[in-house]
């Protein structure tokens, strides 16, 4: 525009191009009255966010969980060592037994041989 006189015809036609295109500029890209519709219908209410939240687990109730899983988990631990430790029992008891029964094999066969010694019998080995 001219500064020192009134805006010529030029300048009021070059302000209104300027215009024009903000003006076209803004309808390409703003929302619609139905955009708005649109995205409200979506939102979530005070009403959503309230179900939410009592439906939510909150920190004690998450805390309370922590609790109960850590007393299952000592349980199943200590249900577990209690097996393990009667089959450690049974095992020691049948390597006793199987001590107990090679310790009578072997006098057994002192005994055997004694009697074939005494016999003056000879077997064959293999």
């Amino acid at each position: 525009m001219n500064q020192t006189s009134d805006p010529t015809i030029k300048d009021v036609l070059q302000e209104l191009k300027e215009n024009r295109e903000i003006i076209e500029f803004i309808r390409d890209n703003a929302a619609t009255k139905d955009d708005i519709a649109d995205i409200r219908r979506e939102m979530a209410t005070k009403d959503d966010i309230a179900d939410i939240r009592r439906e939510m687990a909150t920190k004690d109730d998450l805390r309370l969980v922590k609790t109960e899983l850590r007393q299952e988990i000592q349980d199943a631990k200590n249900e577990m060592l209690t097996h393990v430790d009667a089959f450690v029992g049974l095992y020691q008891k049948h390597e006793q037994e199987l001590a107990a029964v090679v310790a009578r094999v072997n006098r057994f066969e002192e005994k055997l041989n004694a009697v074939i010694k005494h016999l003056g019998l000879q077997l064959e080995t293999a």
